[in-house]
């Protein structure tokens, strides 16, 4: 099933056999570069003793970059990754974003990607904390450095982001905001 498309890069999945350890985890997910003849993996193997899913309302293509969202769950707890991948090079921008005790998905209701494979995003968790809500929500950014956290509050509005050049925009209780990423 095509996930995503732009005019050189393409996002797919496909069910497998397998038997998945948490439903409905068997699909594997590929992206590929046109003219480059190799598909790169996107989600997590196959065997792995975790549920894994790779979320698809959170793809950004930027060739030959890809961001993407994914989601790791343990038995009682749960990690969210915002990657990037150069689908010409293999190169992997990643950082943990956030991780919880909850089984939920979409923490990351938006990424964007630049054309050097920084990773924006804004999420959403339980880990960060709002006294009233008992939740949370950020907006970041992941480069070769790590986890930049640029914003935080309940006001941010998850799915204002946008990427111009290096500016980053969103917005938090209606007002703009804007950083320079890298």
């Amino acid at each position: 099933m095509l996930l995503a498309s732009g005019h050189e890069v393409r996002v797919y999945s496909f069910t497998t056999d397998a038997e998945p350890y948490f439903p409905p985890h068997n699909e594997e997910v590929f992206g590929c570069l046109a003219g480059v003849g190799r598909f790169w993996r996107l989600d997590i193997k196959p065997g792995s003793p975790i549920g894994r899913n790779f979320d698809t309302q959170s793809i950004d293509l930027h060739a030959p970059w890809v961001g993407y969202a994914l989601d790791r769950y343990f038995i009682d707890t749960s990690t969210h990754w915002a990657m990037a991948r150069n689908l010409r090079t293999g190169a992997l921008t990643r950082c943990e974003v956030s991780g919880d005790f909850q089984w939920a998905t979409g923490a990351l209701p938006e990424l964007r990607v630049k054309p050097n494979g920084v990773v924006a995003f804004t999420a959403e968790e339980a880990d960060l904390p709002h006294p009233a809500f008992g939740f949370g929500r950020e907006v970041g950014f992941c480069d070769d450095d790590g986890l930049t956290v640029l914003d935080q509050g309940m006001e941010i509005e998850p799915h204002s982001l946008s990427l111009h050049g290096s500016r980053l925009t969103w917005s938090s209780g209606g007002e703009p905001r804007s950083a320079l990423l890298p």
